[in-house]
């Protein structure tokens, strides 16, 4: 310890440098990770697009969509992003218009790598949900196998981010009478794998309290 009175400590796993109270880690870069492009901003991190409706009458919630700046690292292959999503506000955006809607999340991955054979999936989706709602990866779609899947469905195109037709589903309770969305207090967490060349895996996990 210096005159500063910091500490730091380096090791095989990262960095942690201690300043008074507060604690930052930092973690070595994997040699394949997820981003919302092939350069720049944002890294360890990838796009979520809440859609009503698809191709080409698409209607992106963009109060609750992401675009990478949520995600935080919680290690060397893993990031998370928790957000509160508005129930009232989602529900004057869903104005009883379907069933179900879409949740759609896109990235790139980048890679230190000569071999570029990424395989996308979904994985590990827990939630705590009332009204009647519930929310499951789609058995519709089906996921790429390209590097590029930042094309989402508010580019205008006919693109789902990382698969071909429908992602995560997510389904409103009620019935004739109109549609129940999530209460105040309701979860949601999925997690979003590319795995490249058989080997390299990293993870993006979205936490979702509604509030």
């Amino acid at each position: 310890m210096g005159s500063s009175g910091s500490m730091s400590f380096i090791g095989t796993v990262g960095v942690v440098a201690q300043q008074g109270n507060q604690a930052v880690t930092t973690y070595p870069d994997p040699p394949t990770s997820i981003a919302t492009s092939s350069s720049g901003d944002y890294n360890y991190a990838m796009l979520v697009e809440p859609t009503r409706a698809v191709y080409p009458n698409a209607v992106v919630d963009s109060d609750r969509s992401l675009d990478g700046s949520e995600f935080s690292r919680t290690g060397e292959t893993t990031a998370t992003a928790a957000v509160n999503w508005d129930a009232s506000d989602f529900n004057t955006w869903v104005n009883n218009q379907a069933g179900a809607i879409q949740i759609y999340c896109g990235g790139y991955m980048r890679t230190s790598r000569s071999t570029v054979s990424p395989v996308w999936s979904g994985q590990n989706m827990l939630s705590s949900l009332s009204n009647g709602c519930s929310i499951a990866f789609s058995t519709n779609g089906t996921w790429k196998t390209v590097q590029d899947c930042t094309t989402m469905p508010s580019s205008g195109l006919n693109e789902q981010g990382f698969t071909s037709g429908e992602q995560i589903t997510f389904s409103f309770g009620g019935g004739r009478g109109g549609i129940t969305t999530p209460a105040a207090g309701d979860t949601m967490e999925w997690e979003i794998k590319v795995i490249n060349d058989t080997s390299d895996t990293y993870i993006l996990k979205v936490e979702v309290d509604w509030v």
